[in-house]
This record gives structure tokens, C-alpha cells and sequence, in this order.
């Protein structure tokens, strides 16, 4: 039987056996073309019923029994009647060994039985049944704890996955949204919440960052050169100098003179901003800051960071024309920050002039009625003031530009 088994399961097609006449006994002729002829009684002929590994078909008078599992093909084969299941008893003479197809299902595997001296099919012991969402390969999945999570099978690819985290399978508590991060609610093991995080501090000033919907005439001089919506007053042999972080006005040698980059100021009320420094020594007499013009008399107005011999401050000063100086109705000393924050704010038909050291806290140092001397301001901007004629060019630097319409 051994042999027998063993060219069976050579065979690359199903093996065939085929019951000839009516009126012989049972017997097995092996034909030239390799079918096994089974010669059996009319009787045989109609209860033979195709079982899970094997079919029965026509081939003219005789009946043609296909073993599927095509194991079963070799010499002195015979075949049994069907019992009440419909199952047929294959067996081979050598050896006195067979093989034993009742009850053909899923999960059965093939074996030798010591008792009987038989080879059959018989359900395997501890077999694993199909795995399902609650049963993997027969083994229930573990209870969801804070240390595990259940495994489920995708019933369209058949792959294992385990299923989205939540609090009760990790501790971890549901929802959050998008930046939030877990804290800590008390020493408990999981015992946690989602809560937004608190903005880190790089230590810039609130009011430097560019504001989110800009204005058209703000400049932050983040590049390297000047945006052509400026327009010189005065300009002279003085430049305007970006490096991409910052702006610088050249503060040339001279006497009384002034030197604005303007552009043409809102209709309305505003409010005009911008960080400045002046880069020279405590000398008389300088000045460069924010400023108003006036197009249509040339009189101008200029808040700046300035200096005088030995301290330095802050000032207003008026001008009738580019060169020719008014007052300065307002002149501080000790503001010796390197930088302040000034501001000119328009409201109907006065306007005021503010400062501060960090952009949050302002004092107004100066507020005067339109009518008293720019009459109307058409311009807003940058820019200087000098009468010193030591023969040395100094800068003032500006950081940004920023208008608000009110």
C-alpha cells in the first residue's frame, strides 16, 4: 500500500476507476492508457453517490469513480458498495491496507489506524477552527485590559489588525484635537487629558512679529532692497541700505536740513508704527525717527530718537521746508535704549505722537490740532533731521513700518 500511495501522489491528474460490465465479479485491469478498470455488477451501478474527494461520471454504459485528492490511483484497487452516507471504501490488496473516505469534511487529516490495520481520514485531534473576529485560529482572543488590546481579522483581506487604541485598552483617554498634549491629572497610572499647549517663548517682543493680514504700505525691509512704493524727500546723496533684517538711512553731514522716504497716507484716521534706533555718537545735533508731510506747503514733522552733546533722547522737531527749521516742541533726554518703539496716530482733525521702550506700555508726548501747523497730512514715513557738520556720516535704522487704518 505504501507503494501504491506513493505513485499516487505522482500522479499529476485525478486517478479513475471505471466499472465495465454488469455480470463480472469484482476485479482491476489497468488499461494502456493508465485508467484502473473496475468490473462490477449491475448492482453497483446506481447507489454510487460522489463524495467530498470523489465524483462519479458517464462514459457509456460504465461508470467513472474520479479520485480528486489523486492519491488513490495504483494496482489491485478495489472499490466498496456506498454505505447509508453515501461513502465508499477504497482499498488495495497489497498489504491488506486502505484508506477510508467516510465522512469526508474540513479539518480531517489523513491516518493509520493500528486497530484495524487501515489507513483513513479522521478529524484531527485539536484541530484549529476557522479564526473569526473573537477567535484567532480557534484560541479566543484575550479580554481588552490597560496592558493589551484584542486582535480582530479583516473579513475582506483576512489579515490580522488590531483595532484603534482607546482608554480602556491603554489608559489612554479618547479625543483630543490637533496640538493638544497629555497631562497628567494626578499620580494615578493613566490618568491623564488632552489640553493645548502653551505657546514657547523665544524671547521676541510680541509687537516685532508681522502682523497677520498686513497692511499694503507695511515694510517689514526683510530683503535687500527698497520697495519701489517709497518716495524720497529731499534726497541728496542719501542712500536707504536693507540686509534683509532692517533698514538704514544715511544721516549725512550738514547744516539744518531734513530727509524723509514717504509714502502717501490714508484718507482717514490711522495709526502709523515703527521700531527705530539712531546709530551715532551723543553729539549736537541729530535726529531720525517717524514722520508727517505735508505735499502741498512742504512742512513736516518728525518723532525721533536724538541726540545732543554728552546724552541722548527723544524729540519732535517742526519744519517749514526741507531746510528751513520751526520748533521742537518736545525734546526728552535719557531715553538710552537702543531701540524705540514711536507711533503717530490721525483722529479726525488733530493727530498725537506716542513712544515706547517696549511696544505695550506709551506715553504721548505730543498731540496738537492739524490746523495749528501741518494743516493736512498727505505723507507718512521716515526719515531726519541734522545740523551737525563734523564731516562724518552717521545712520538711523529702522526695523519696520507698519500702518493701521482706524
Amino acid at each position: 500500500m505504501g507503494n501504491e500511495l506513493a505513485k499516487a501522489l505522482k500522479r499529476k491528474t485525478d486517478a479513475q476507476f471505471r466499472v465495465t460490465s454488469e455480470d463480472q465479479a469484482p476485479g482491476v485491469v489497468e488499461t494502456p492508457s493508465g485508467q484502473v478498470v473496475v468490473n462490477d455488477p449491475s448492482a453497483y451501478m446506481v447507489p454510487y453517490v460522489a463524495g467530498k474527494n470523489v465524483s462519479i461520471g458517464n462514459s457509456g454504459s460504465s461508470k467513472v469513480i474520479n479520485a480528486i485528492m489523486n492519491i488513490l490511483a495504483g494496482d489491485n484497487v478495489s472499490v466498496s458498495a456506498p454505505d447509508e452516507n453515501g461513502a465508499v471504501r477504497i482499498s488495495s490488496s497489497i498489504g491488506g491496507k486502505s484508506i477510508d473516505l467516510t465522512g469526508l469534511t474540513d479539518g480531517y487529516v489523513l491516518t493509520y489506524d493500528s486497530l484495524t490495520d487501515t489507513i483513513m481520514l479522521k478529524p484531527a485531534a485539536g484541530s484549529i477552527s476557522q479564526a473569526t473576529d473573537t477567535a484567532l485560529g480557534g484560541i479566543k482572543a484575550a479580554e481588552r485590559t490597560t496592558e493589551s488590546s484584542e486582535v480582530k481579522i479583516d473579513a475582506t483581506t483576512g489579515k490580522l489588525y488590531a483595532p484603534s487604541p482607546d482608554q480602556a485598552a491603554n489608559g489612554l483617554p479618547a479625543g483630543g484635537s490637533a496640538g493638544q498634549v497629555l497631562s497628567k491629572i494626578d499620580n494615578e497610572d493613566y490618568n491623564a487629558q488632552w489640553v493645548s499647549q502653551s505657546p514657547i517663548s523665544t524671547g521676541a517682543n510680541p509687537i516685532d512679529e508681522p502682523p497677520s493680514s498686513p497692511s499694503p504700505m507695511d515694510d517689514e525691509f526683510d530683503d535687500i532692497t527698497l520697495d519701489p512704493k517709497w518716495i524720497w524727500i529731499n534726497q541728496g546723496a542719501a542712500t536707504w541700505v536693507e540686509n534683509g533684517q532692517s533698514g538704514m538711512m544715511d544721516l549725512l553731514s550738514g547744516v539744518d536740513h531734513t530727509r524723509l522716504l514717504v509714502q502717501a497716507a490714508p484718507s482717514g484716521d490711522f495709526i502709523a508704527l515703527a521700531k527705530i534706533s539712531i546709530l551715532c555718537p551723543r553729539l549736537d545735533y541729530m535726529n531720525f525717527g517717524i514722520c508727517l508731510y505735508n505735499n502741498t506747503n512742504g512742512k513736516r514733522v518728525i518723532l525721533g530718537k536724538c541726540t545732543r552733546n554728552n546724552y541722548s533722547g527723544m524729540q519732535v522737531i517742526k519744519f517749514n521746508s526741507d531746510t528751513q527749521y520751526s520748533s521742537d516742541p518736545y525734546l526728552n533726554g535719557g531715553w538710552d535704549s537702543s531701540a524705540v518703539y514711536v507711533r503717530i496716530k490721525k483722529n479726525g482733525t488733530s493727530y498725537s505722537l506716542d513712544v515706547s521702550i517696549d511696544g505695550s506700555f506709551w506715553w504721548t508726548v505730543f498731540t496738537e490740532y492739524l490746523s495749528v501747523f501741518i494743516t493736512t497730512i498727505t505723507h507718512v514715513g521716515l526719515g531726519y533731521f541734522r545740523n551737525n557738520a563734523n564731516g562724518v556720516n552717521y545712520k538711523g535704522k529702522c526695523e519696520f513700518f507698519r500702518v493701521t487704518n482706524l
